[in-house]
């Protein structure tokens, strides 16, 4: 079986109503450019649809640390505002070669999430898609949906309700403030910290409000919750398979900035009895969306404090960053690791052939030998051609002992300071 891998993130705005909705098209290329950390889970005989061909030093060195870099097809035109999926569905050439590989393999598209275009694009080349279907896809990656599952099996959840209007969040969040330093406000749909607002006082609640009403959400079904300060983020990669097993890929910690995400951290280290009663929680979660029509790839984050677990906070029935990581620890047993990406500004100086020589003049560079180190697994993110000057480092960490994982971080960040300088 072989794998078509297709990056189509930002497909949550489909699911959106918010009608007055900025677009940063600078923004949206660097996202759109993440897409080579596919590179992390494909194997040789796979195919990847990238938005342009990956600099050939980069794939060298992905080479080198142990990746395999499978097909790579890529449209003639290139279009910020269009999702990949789009821009495949125009290219005939690309079509053609879908089809002819859909009939010499039995290939399976594999795309970061669901919608209708990914329904099209399977069918027209004759390839299975792997996931739940367009319909489901939209409502199961609901926040709402996640709360009334979490109703139905029974599990402990974050203090809050779901409110239907101004005044009922105006109401949650006076009762809440009372316990909380923080609350969170929700919006159904969003990824990485997207319609998320974390409210300290009544001017922010009320600036959020002014938001929503803008937005066109005043009918929209929010989330209103206590923020827990002292927690673990955690997140969990599952495999739900059509015969309804339920297979957990990974547990990583999340790195979070308020409610942004910036990395992961495994293994996760876990009391016994908090891990059985958590992966409970999350295999009986697993059939339950089984029944619910949902296949493929699922992630659901949860909450460790001291005193409680949550299961499930959100779930994410498409790919997320972490789903593509899932697969390094089979890749580098027995060591500890942690991604992390860096907003940073490049120049002609700092790019990803400036950073690889810094991180092995430093002596921090990833070593074939004894599997330790840092190396980037982002190339376009670095290039000015690409990102222009507000570029993205997406990194991984890798070390035997924890606390060296833990100097490796400080000695980056040490790096990244010095040369805003």
């Amino acid at each position: 079986m072989n794998y078509c891998w297709l990056f189509n993130i930002g497909i949550e705005d489909n699911w959106s109503v918010d009608r007055f909705k900025m677009k940063d098209l600078e923004e949206d290329r660097i996202v759109q450019h993440m897409e080579e950390i596919m590179l992390l889970m494909a194997d040789r005989d796979d195919t990847l649809l990238l938005r342009r061909k990956p600099n050939d030093t980069f794939l060298y060195q992905m080479r080198s640390y142990g990746f395999e870099v499978p097909q790579i097809i890529y449209p003639e035109k290139e279009d910020t505002t269009k999702t990949i999926t789009q821009l495949v569905l125009e290219d005939k050439r690309i079509l053609q070669e879908l089809k002819e590989l859909s009939r010499k393999k039995d290939t399976h598209l594999l795309p970061y999430g669901v919608t209708e275009d990914e329904e099209i694009l399977a069918k027209e080349c004759g390839i299975r898609l792997i996931g739940p279907s367009s319909t489901v896809s939209r409502v199961s990656n609901s926040k709402l949906y996640a709360k009334e599952l979490i109703k139905r099996l029974h599990l402990s959840s974050p203090d809050g309700k779901v409110c239907e209007n101004f005044d009922q969040i105006r109401e949650e969040w006076e009762r809440l403030r009372k316990q909380f330093r923080r609350i969170v406000i929700k919006r159904p749909y969003g990824a990485s910290g997207r319609g998320l607002y974390l409210v300290e006082n009544f001017e922010k609640l009320q600036r959020v409000m002014h938001i929503l009403k803008r937005s066109g959400s005043e009918n929209e079904k929010c989330i209103v919750e206590g923020w827990y300060e002292d927690k673990k983020d955690l997140n969990t990669q599952m495999f739900i398979c059509d015969d309804g097993n339920v297979k957990i890929l990974s547990v990583t910690e999340q790195i979070l900035e308020d409610t942004v995400y910036k990395g992961s951290m495994f293994p996760v280290e876990l009391p016994d009895d908090i891990k059985r009663k958590y992966l409970t929680a999350l295999e009986k979660a697993g059939s339950k969306l089984y029944r619910d029509g949902i296949r493929g790839i699922v992630g659901i984050d949860s909450i460790v404090t001291e005193k409680e677990v949550f299961p499930i906070i959100e779930i994410n029935v498409r790919f997320t960053l972490s789903t593509y990581l899932s697969m390094l620890p089979l890749r580098f047993p027995d060591r500890y690791l942690c991604s992390m990406y860096y907003r940073i500004f490049l120049s002609e100086k700092w790019n990803y052939a400036e950073i690889t020589k810094k991180l092995a003049y430093t002596g921090i560079a990833f070593d074939t030998k004894t599997k330790e180190g840092i190396f980037c697994y982002n190339h376009a993110c670095v290039d000015r051609d690409i990102s222009g000057k507000a570029g993205r480092l997406f990194v991984i960490m890798i070390a035997k002992q924890k606390k060296d994982l833990q100097k490796l971080r400080f000695k980056l960040e040490q790096l990244l300071e010095e040369a805003e300088y």
